[in-house]
C-alpha cells in the first residue's frame, strides 16, 4: 500500500495539503481510513477462510508477522472504535437509554470492537448485549469489553451472522457498518431476521456510509463504494431510500434517521411493530 508521500504525490499536493484534503473529503484521516479498511477486508476474509491464517492471507497480509506488526501499529478492529464511538452515544441519547428502568436487550450485530453496544451499556446498568461476529474477531470484542469493565454484561456468539442463534426479545438490534460488505441479498435476509429476534416495539439501529439516491455523491461515499467493488464479493453502498425499502420488506415501520457525529452523518432507525 502507498505510504502518504506517494499518494500526495500522485495528487499533485504537499503533504500536507493531502492529509487536509482527505480529511476533509472523508471524515477522517488517511492513517484511520487504511486501518479501517484493512479491519474490514480481514472480517470479509474471516467469512469465507478455515482459519485466521488464511484469513490473514487472503486479506493481502504477507505473513502472520506482518499481520501482527500492523494490527500493533493500528490497533486492527479496535482502531475503528472513536471513529464511531460519538455517533453510538449520539444513539443511546436518541433512544432515551439512560432513562431505562427495565431490563434492556441488545443484539449487536457484527459487533467488531463492540463500540455500538458498549457505548450503550455505559449509558445504563440495565443494559445487556449479546454481541455476535466471526470467531476470529469475537476475541477482540471480549478485550476491549473487559478493558471497559463490562464483559460480565456481554454474550458473544460466534459465526455467521444468517446461521448464529440470535435468541430474541432484543429491545434493540445494532448494525454498525455492515450492511455495505453483505450485500443486497445478505442484508435483506440479515434484516428480516433481526425483526424476529426484536420484541415487538424493539428499534433497530443502522450506520452506513450513504450514497445519495442518484448515486452520484457524496464523494467518500463513492470511493467507499469502489473498495467494496474491489474487496468484497457482494459488497457495495447503499443510498438511504435502498435501505428504508429493505426495512418495510422485511416489517419493521416508523423508518427515520437521526443525525450523528462521524463517518456515518446519519443513524437509520425502524420499529417493529408493537401488535
Amino acid at each position: 500500500m502507498p505510504n502518504l508521500d506517494a499518494l500526495a504525490a500522485a495528487a499533485g499536493m504537499s503533504r500536507f495539503h493531502f492529509h487536509r484534503v482527505f480529511k476533509t473529503l472523508t471524515g477522517v484521516t488517511p492513517k484511520a481510513y487504511v486501518a479501517a479498511h484493512r479491519a474490514q477486508r480481514v472480517r470479509d476474509e474471516f467469512s469465507r477462510s478455515a482459519t485466521v491464517t488464511e484469513a490473514i492471507y487472503g486479506a493481502g497480509f504477507n505473513s502472520n508477522g506482518r499481520f501482527y506488526a500492523t494490527s500493533s501499529e493500528v490497533q486492527f478492529v479496535e482502531d475503528i472504535f472513536p471513529m464511531h464511538y460519538p455517533a453510538a452515544q449520539r444513539l443511546g441519547e436518541a433512544l432515551g437509554v439512560s432513562r431505562t428502568t427495565a431490563p434492556l436487550s441488545v443484539l449487536d450485530l457484527a459487533a467488531g470492537s463492540g463500540v455500538w453496544s458498549i457505548a450503550l451499556a455505559q449509558q445504563s446498568p440495565h443494559v445487556r448485549v449479546t454481541a455476535v461476529d466471526w470467531a476470529g474477531v469475537i476475541p477482540i470484542t471480549r478485550k476491549v469489553t473487559a478493558r471497559l469493565g463490562i464483559a460480565e454484561r456481554f454474550r458473544f456468539v460466534e459465526g455467521d451472522l444468517l446461521e448464529a442463534d440470535f435468541e430474541n426479545g432484543h429491545t434493540i438490534v445494532t448494525a454498525g457498518h455492515i450492511l455495505h460488505s453483505e450485500g443486497e441479498r445478505r442484508s435483506r435476509l440479515l434484516l428480516k431476521k433481526a425483526f424476529d429476534a426484536l420484541a415487538p416495539g424493539g428499534t433497530i439501529a443502522i450506520a452506513e456510509i450513504l450514497v445519495d439516491a442518484n448515486r452520484t455523491g457524496p464523494l467518500p461515499a463513492l470511493i467507499f463504494a469502489v473498495n467494496m467493488l474491489v474487496n468484497s464479493d457482494e459488497g457495495d453502498t447503499f443510498s438511504f431510500g435502498e435501505i428504508c425499502g429493505w426495512l418495510g420488506d422485511a416489517g419493521f415501520e416508523n423508518v427515520r434517521s437521526v443525525d450523528a457525529p462521524g463517518l456515518a452523518p446519519l443513524l437509520i432507525l425502524a420499529t417493529k411493530p408493537s401488535s
